[in-house]
């Protein structure tokens, strides 16, 4: 006899699987799932090399401004869309026993949609607060903040079950709206293995990997890490994995006229982490900007997970109100810094040199923060949702 089916949970994100952030979260989660099928459904291209994730079509907000706006202005104000209604189908479609929806820009729309139109048990996860940390933040969408306050509000308010990326993120939607969360992070193997490291005599090196939100703070730090540098008699040297968006002839000036600006676009994790465990500090950042007060009060950046992996100690420039600081300061992963000025931060880079966390106290954290509990947590949560814990599930 056949072993009964798993229960069937569709993910949708409007994402693609094969990115870093909210994609490299999930992609360190999914394959230690033991008793739930899912299968990964996305708004973009190319086709994933993820397996059993599927594309849905081109993404329904972004693109040519003066087509974006209307269309992201009836997304957001619920009116009838054709291609909401489409992918709608598609998802009632492949039969499944339940959705499992990642609560960030199209996807709340087509969220809501489902909830109305079907019976589909629902789970949510929240990555970024859409309408303080993302609308908040951005020059072409803040304005629709209010409406996307009100249908991300109304989908998980209709969610059976709720992960955030933070603890301050499951206390700030608990005081404010009254929701129940379970704090689900990254999923790091139990796997020691000390990174090569390269303690280069003339240089100073510091690393950074994946998005940056402002480039005003990374650009102070860099100049004051320069100079550092030049005081020690060392080459400053930058490690950069990622950043598409950055000026790189921008960071060359901060950095000086003799620094080294390593520069790889594209590598998988396991490269990242060898590259960046060359460096002496890792840098971690969250905006100073009043408009960014919800988002690093709530959201934590991913790579964090990656840093933990490279036994290197993190330089977290950062308000003291962010989550990022919290995480640094309690966990002792390094320095953090709410300066622009380099007097300031100075300092703080000596007091990173001087005495760097031993790389066993990374592996502690790493399986405290990042262990399999994260994996149980969320299958749990998922399973309950859509209540085939056990038996075998009506498909």
């Amino acid at each position: 006899m056949p072993p009964p089916l798993m229960p069937k949970v569709l993910l949708i994100t409007p994402f693609h699987p094969d990115i870093g952030g909210g994609s490299a979260h999930l992609r360190k989660l999914l394959p230690h799932f033991k008793a739930l099928e899912v299968e990964w459904l996305y708004f973009g291209s190319p086709p994933s090399t993820f397996p059993n994730a599927h594309s849905l079509g081109p993404n329904l907000i972004g693109g040519p401004l003066l087509q974006d706006l209307p269309r992201s202005l009836a997304l957001w104000s619920g009116l009838p869309s054709s291609h909401l209604q489409h992918h709608l189908q598609s998802i009632l479609d492949r039969k499944a026993d339940g959705c499992w929806i990642v609560a960030m820009n199209e996807c709340i729309p087509l969220g809501n949609l489902l909830r109305a139109k079907s019976s589909l048990p629902l789970h949510v996860s929240v990555q970024d607060d859409q309408a303080d940390g993302i609308a908040g933040r951005s020059k072409r969408y803040w304005w629709l903040a209010p409406l996307m306050r009100r249908a991300w509000l109304k989908l998980l308010r209709s969610a059976s079950t709720i992960d955030v990326i933070s603890e301050p993120m499951a206390r700030y939607y608990r005081t404010r709206y009254s929701l129940t969360s379970t704090v689900v992070h990254p999923y790091l193997l139990d796997r020691y293995q000390q990174p090569i490291q390269d303690d280069n005599p003339t240089s100073l090196r510091v690393g950074h990997i994946g998005n940056l939100y402002s480039q005003r703070e990374f650009l102070a730090f860099l100049h004051a890490f320069g100079t550092t540098a030049r005081k020690l008699g060392k080459i400053p040297e930058l490690v950069l994995v990622g950043g598409g968006s950055l000026d790189r002839a921008r960071l060359q000036v901060a950095l000086g006229t003799t620094g080294i600006i390593y520069d790889f676009p594209n590598l998988d994790e396991a490269a990242a982490i060898a590259h960046l465990s060359t460096c002496q500090m890792l840098y971690a950042m969250y905006p100073f900007a009043p408009n960014a007060r919800v988002f690093r009060q709530t959201s934590l950046p991913t790579k964090l997970s990656t840093y933990l992996q490279c036994h290197r100690p993190v330089f977290a420039h950062t308000p003291l109100d962010s989550s990022l600081a919290t995480l640094v300061q309690d966990h002792h992963l390094g320095v953090t810094c709410d300066d622009l000025e380099e007097d300031a931060m100075a300092p703080k880079i000596d007091a990173l040199l001087s005495s760097p966390p031993p790389p066993l106290h990374f592996e502690v954290i790493k399986s405290s923060l990042y262990g399999p509990d994260n994996v149980s947590k969320l299958e749990a949560a998922i399973l309950g949702t859509i209540g085939k814990a056990e038996g075998q599930p009506d498909r």
